[in-house]
């Protein structure tokens, strides 16, 4: 069981200005997923569709410049941070975009309540909050049993995809996953095919750049 006591994120939200109250009141019903909500992901998603999962999207660059590439695959976004929620729906609008949905809230709850029958070609998770003190690695997101719960969400041959600009979480990423069966590492040759097709940006990316950080892109395969 996933220790729901431990926090893996940090609340950043504060009182939202109209404007952004304005595009949660109009753009939430139409791209929003309501935990509370009974969905039926055989009729709302194709099965044939190719779907993608990014937890923690931040502001959703990353997530809109996928999806304006990639007009044919679904992609659904979790986040908890409102503001960044927020630019990501007027973004999403503005690019009149109808293959992305966005659900608030923690991944974990995403995954223990009533999503529990819906499966992804790839699941992104794009620079975790890294937790770098050693007395706080337990609240690292990528953990052996979150990874181990969310993998059955995760089709036969497809892909977590993680970037790191923090080496120790590199290597407890990589621990994670080399305790865990049924994961190939496919980063070396996955990395070389990725940023060759993508267009990628998102803000924590740039300011590792700027800070001549080294960024960690990893690909772990399921294989069975």
């Amino acid at each position: 069981m996933i220790n729901k006591s431990i926090k893996t994120f940090r609340l950043r939200s504060r009182k939202l200005t109209q404007s952004k109250l304005d595009i949660l009141n109009l753009y939430w019903p139409i791209f929003g997923l309501d935990i509370k909500q009974k969905i039926n992901f055989e009729s709302y998603f194709s099965k044939k569709s190719f779907l993608i999962l990014e937890i923690g999207f931040g502001y959703g660059e990353s997530l809109i410049s996928f999806a304006r590439q990639n007009r044919n695959i679904r992609f659904i976004g979790i986040e908890i941070y409102i503001p960044g929620i927020c630019f990501c729906l007027n973004k999403i609008h503005l690019f009149n975009l109808n293959n992305i949905n966005i659900f608030y809230g923690d991944a974990l709850n995403f995954l223990e309540n009533n999503f529990k029958d819906i499966f992804f070609n790839r699941i992104n998770i794009f620079f975790p909050d890294p937790w770098n003190k050693r007395k706080h690695f337990k609240r690292r997101l990528i953990q052996k049993n979150f990874i181990k719960k969310i993998s059955k969400n995760l089709v036969l041959n497809g892909f977590f995809h993680i970037l790191t600009d923090s080496y120790s979480y590199f290597k407890h990423i990589l621990i994670v996953f080399n305790e865990i069966n049924g994961f190939k590492n496919q980063s070396k040759k996955m990395n070389v095919y990725f940023f060759h097709k993508n267009k990628f940006y998102t803000r924590f990316f740039d300011k590792a750049k700027v800070k001549k950080k080294y960024i960690y892109s990893i690909f772990f395969k399921k294989k069975f």
